[in-house]
C-alpha cells in the first residue's frame, strides 16, 4: 500500500492519496499518481508457508496429480530442475514462486541474465530497503498491525480485522529435503524475507510499550471477532463499537 501524507482533495482526480491493490510494484507509476511523498509499505510471509499455502489455494495438485499432496509439490519440484539457473520461465508458477519479490518489483529476467545473479539480488534487496518505509511480517500480523497503527497514527478500531477465505483443510509438506527444495525454489523471496524478517525487528524494539499494546489490541480484536461472528450467525449485522468501551 501507498498512503500520501498530503491530501489533495483529489481536485479533477488527477492524483490519489491512497493506492492499496495486487499489483507489481513501479515506483516511476505510483510517483506520478500519488500525491505529496507517500509512506510505502507491504508485508511479507515466510517463503516456505506462504508457497505451501498458495499450492493448496490455487489447486496446483490438479497440474501435477499424485496419491498425496506433497507427493504432488514433489512432481512439481522436479518438473521445474533449471528455474533461475538457466532460465526464468516457471510453467503454473504464477502467484506461488518468489511472488513476494515479483509483486515488490523483481526481475527474474534480469536475474538469470545479470552475470552475477547475487550482485543482482543484493542490489535489488538494498533498493527495497531504500524504498519500503515499512515492511510487515506476516507470522507476527497482530504486532505488524500495531506498528503499522503507530506509523500512520491510526486509531485502535481502524485496525481490527476478521479472517476471511482461512484454508479449511491444512496440507502439509514434511519432509525436510522437500522443504528444503522448496526453500531453494523460493531462493529470492527467502533472501527478501530474512532481510525484512529483521529490519522488523529492529522497528518493534525502538517502540516503547509495544507489547502492552499489542496485549490490549489482541483482547479487543477477539471481542471485536466474536461479536462480529455472532452477529452473522444470527442473521443481523450490528456494530463492534460496544466492544471497545471502557467496560468491554
Amino acid at each position: 500500500a501507498v498512503v500520501s501524507t498530503q491530501s489533495t482533495g483529489m481536485k479533477g482526480r488527477s492524483k490519489a492519496d491512497i493506492f492499496s491493490q495486487h499489483a507489481t510494484y513501479n515506483d516511476t507509476f505510483l510517483s506520478s499518481h500519488i500525491s505529496g511523498n507517500p509512506l510505502r509499505f507491504t508485508i511479507l510471509r515466510s517463503p516456505i508457508s506462504q508457497f505451501v499455502s498458495a499450492y493448496s489455494f490455487f489447486n496446483k495438485t490438479k497440474h501435477y496429480p499424485s496419491d498425496s499432496f506433497e507427493g504432488s509439490v514433489k512432481e512439481f519440484l522436479a518438473a521445474h530442475p533449471g528455474y533461475l539457473s538457466n532460465t526464468w520461465f516457471c510453467k503454473n508458477c504464477q502467484n506461488l514462486v518468489n511472488s513476494n519479490a515479483i509483486d515488490m518489483g523483481f526481475s527474474l529476467e534480469g536475474y538469470v541474465k545479470s552475470g552475477d545473479p547475487e550482485e543482482f539480488l543484493t542490489e535489488f534487496i538494498e533498493t527495497a530497503d531504500r524504498t519500503w518505509d515499512l515492511v510487515l511480517i506476516t507470522e507476527y500480523f497482530d504486532l505488524s498491525l500495531v506498528l503499522l497503527r503507530r506509523r500512520l497514527c491510526l486509531d485502535t478500531r481502524d485496525i481490527l480485522y476478521l479472517k476471511s477465505l482461512e484454508r479449511v483443510r491444512r496440507e502439509t509438506v514434511e519432509e525436510p529435503y522437500t522443504l528444503a527444495r522448496i526453500g531453494e525454489m523460493q531462493r529470492i523471496d527467502m533472501a527478501l524475507y530474512e532481510h525484512f524478517n529483521a529490519t522488523f525487528w529492529r522497528e518493534v524494539e525502538r517502540e516503547d510499550g509495544i507489547f502492552e499494546e499489542l496485549k490490549e489490541f489482541q483482547r479487543l480484536n477477539t471481542a471485536a471477532q466474536g461479536f462480529c461472528v455472532q452477529g452473522s450467525k444470527e442473521g443481523h449485522y450490528g456494530t463492534y463499537a460496544n466492544v471497545l468501551a471502557e467496560e468491554a
